[in-house]
């Protein structure tokens, strides 16, 4: 019986130390791999933009866009609360309050129907549901008008209702 318990911590030493290195190892690479996908985000959402300053309001870190030196919008985090949990989201606004572009940073919802909200249609480079935002004024935004994902109004009404209301917040705020 002693011999059984040696033996099984052994075991479970050994793997521990191989997660800790594993980890130790992979980390700093999953960090460069999410800083490369958040630069890309943010060139998708403020395709003028050649400068993207961080800077922290109450709802978080937002992004001030510039073209050369001048101001020309903002990229700001939003959260809508989906079928299957949060969707978490990136928007563009630009300096008179329009949607610039959208990027779904992650969500849970049901592949098929919510999750369609990121899908692309055939010879089509951007999420056609997201597309439909663009031009349209952030903290005014309505479902009516938009065209919702079949079977999935509640992930439809997520992302409307995420970008209106941390929209509405982040500019009040701002100005």
């Amino acid at each position: 019986m002693l011999r059984f318990i040696m033996v099984l911590t052994a075991v479970c030493v050994v793997a521990a130390l191989v997660l800790g290195g594993v980890n130790s190892i992979t980390k700093p690479l999953i960090a460069a791999q999410k800083e490369k996908e958040l630069n890309q985000a943010l060139k998708d959402i403020m395709p003028e933009a050649d400068r993207y300053d961080r800077k922290t309001f109450s709802g978080g870190d937002y992004y001030q866009c510039y073209k050369g030196k001048k101001a020309i919008g903002y990229t700001i985090p939003a959260i809508g609360e989906g079928y299957s949990g949060d969707i978490r989201m990136l928007v563009g606004i630009d300096n008179k309050g329009k949607i610039t572009g959208i990027e779904v940073l992650s969500q849970a919802e049901t592949p098929g129907l919510g999750a369609r909200c990121i899908e692309i249609k055939h010879r089509e480079n951007k999420p056609w549901f997201l597309e439909q935002f663009i031009g349209k004024s952030a903290d005014s935004l309505q479902l009516k008008g938009i065209e919702t994902i079949t079977g999935a109004t509640i992930t439809s009404e997520a992302i409307v209702d995420g970008i209106r209301k941390y929209a509405v917040d982040f500019l009040k705020e701002i100005n």
